[in-house]
């Protein structure tokens, strides 16, 4: 896998209990909202045990290292770390 830098690439290998860490998470269409397509997420986190969106985190679009826009570098699942409804669930 290739990724936009070596410090991005570090950063989203760390373990989730680790901090600060990078995590690319993907969440499920949400017809009712007008999502009707899979989508990434990017966020630093503090660490964690059990993903959750109520974990303190930061959104991000860029890579806080060089600048590459996330969403469009990032789109396989192949680098996500989390999955909406099968590494958590959020109500």
């Amino acid at each position: 896998m290739k990724y936009c830098c070596d410090n991005f690439e570090l950063r989203i290998k760390f373990p989730n209990t680790t901090s600060p860490n990078i995590r690319i998470v993907k969440f499920e269409p949400i017809p009712k909202a007008g999502v009707y397509k899979s989508h990434y997420g990017f966020f630093i986190t503090m660490g964690y045990e059990k993903f959750s969106l109520k974990l303190p985190m930061l959104n991000i679009s860029f890579c806080p290292f060089c600048g590459t826009y996330l969403k469009k570098f990032y789109n396989s699942d192949q680098y996500c770390n989390e999955f909406e409804g099968k590494t958590f669930i959020d109500e």
